[in-house]
């Protein structure tokens, strides 16, 4: 007569295989999501002056600037202010945070840039971008730098 082993050794390994299975899932660990609004930072105020063919800008973050990762200066060249004219930037400049160009002192950001082409001027902005991917980069209001040109008089 075949012996046929006893339920409780067939058993155990079922239900040790199944809490297994279920505990596996307790205490799961996700990447963090950005809570948009906590996580995002906006240009409150940036002034640009021009030398030569360096660029120097001094740039105020609100919100969270601590969040600012990379940062993109995008240029287009031109002799005339003009705010409604579409921006469509010619030449990007990238820097990481800690590059020698980028000072940082708190939520004041100073960059200064001296891969600039030699031009009366041009309209350039900046455009940061966070540390969570998923939040969309921040464009500056777009800006002259250069010599306006005289004022025509009828």
């Amino acid at each position: 007569m075949p012996t046929h082993p006893a339920p409780h050794h067939v058993l155990l390994p079922v239900l040790l295989t199944a809490a297994l299975v279920i505990l596996t899932g307790c205490g799961l660990k996700v990447w963090p999501e950005p809570r948009a609004e906590e996580d995002r930072f906006s240009w409150k105020e940036i002034t640009f002056s021009s030398h030569d063919t360096c660029l120097d800008i001094r740039a105020v973050l609100d919100g969270a600037w601590g969040n600012l990762a990379r940062l993109d200066l995008e240029l287009t060249p031109g002799d005339e202010d003009c705010p409604s004219c579409p921006f469509q930037a010619s030449q990007t400049i990238s820097f990481v945070m800690d590059a020698s160009e980028v000072k940082r002192e708190g939520a004041v950001l100073i960059l200064h840039c001296c891969q600039l082409p030699a031009s009366t001027g041009f309209r350039c902005r900046l455009v940061g971008h966070n540390v969570y991917p998923s939040l969309q980069p921040i464009p500056s209001n777009v800006m002259f730098v250069g010599e306006k040109p005289p004022s025509h008089k009828e």
